[in-house]
């Protein structure tokens, strides 16, 4: 990762030891990377793969009520905190299940959407560093790619059953077909059904890494303009490497308002209680709301 590569010069500086002067790869030679690969054989089984995936195109996913200007992409943002005993809970399960909070955070989505929308077909879209060779992570540049992740939120389905096709298909996903731009998908499906399936991006949630001892701290900007409906950054800045969880939500005030969303992060967090403990419960018997609330 390009920002601990800073951290390791800085203290290499600090101590008053000579960093490695050797050059890194330029973002041409990542270009001429992306060029072979669109002419390689890789390219045309990543888009079978994509066609396979994601025809028959799924429902879209329709949060909001609210009708809205299409032209309108004023976005904004909310930082929303998880209280300290849930962030403590989510570590443990973590640790005690080999997963990330990221993946349960996705599962707990999914979950949320389905129960909403009555749509088991959900699709979150997921944000890839796209640095797949060596050389691409020192580098300098744009490489993120965004990715689909098609989820069966199936009411026979345990969370746990749900978080373990999660993390299968994510780390599938990644590792073997990560690579194929979304664009490129957009065209082969708007050909193949004559729809447009920009929707199938309209959610999407990303995470960030802990930087492990490192004097930078990250700083998410949000753009005051977006055409995503909603974007969820899971622990922006590091927090949890601080005894904090914070969710930022970006999005749409055309479409949804701030209790909206302060709605649905409660929801997501009263399904993450309720099966933290219990994640042998169905889908189906899931409660999006606390008892307070009911």
């Amino acid at each position: 990762m390009l920002i601990n590569e800073i951290d390791q010069i800085y203290k290499q500086l600090e101590q008053g030891l000579e960093p490695d002067a050797t050059p890194n790869n330029t973002y041409l030679n990542y270009i001429r990377d992306e060029k072979a690969y669109l002419e390689s054989e890789q390219f045309q089984k990543d888009r079978a793969f994509w066609l396979d995936n994601m025809l028959p195109l799924p429902a879209k996913a329709e949060l909001s009520l609210s009708s809205y200007q299409s032209d309108n992409i004023l976005a904004k943002r909310n930082l929303l905190p998880i209280e300290g005993a849930l962030r403590n809970e989510i570590d443990a399960f973590c640790q005690q299940n080999n997963t990330t909070i990221f993946k349960i955070f996705m599962a707990a989505l999914a979950v949320y959407i389905a129960r909403v929308t009555g749509n088991r077909d959900v699709v979150i879209g997921m944000v890839n560093h796209n640095r797949g060779l060596p050389e691409h992570k020192k580098m300098i540049g744009m490489f993120v790619s965004t990715i689909p992740l098609r989820i069966q939120a199936d009411d026979s389905l345990t969370f746990y059953e749900l978080l373990e096709q999660i993390g299968q298909d994510i780390n599938y996903i990644i590792k073997n077909h990560g690579k194929y731009p979304f664009d490129l998908l957009a065209a082969d499906l708007r050909e193949a059904t004559g729809i447009d399936p920009g929707y199938l991006l309209n959610i999407i949630l990303d995470g960030h890494p802990d930087l492990e001892q490192s004097d930078f701290n990250i700083d998410l900007l949000l753009p005051k303009h977006d055409t995503n409906s909603m974007i969820i950054h899971i622990d922006p800045g590091s927090m949890n490497m601080n005894g904090r969880l914070e969710v930022e939500w970006g999005y749409q005030p055309a479409r949804f308002s701030d209790e909206y969303i302060e709605n649905m992060q409660q929801g997501m967090v009263n399904i993450l209680r309720g099966v933290l403990y219990n994640p042998g419960e169905k889908i189906a018997r899931i409660e999006l709301t606390s008892p307070e609330e009911k």
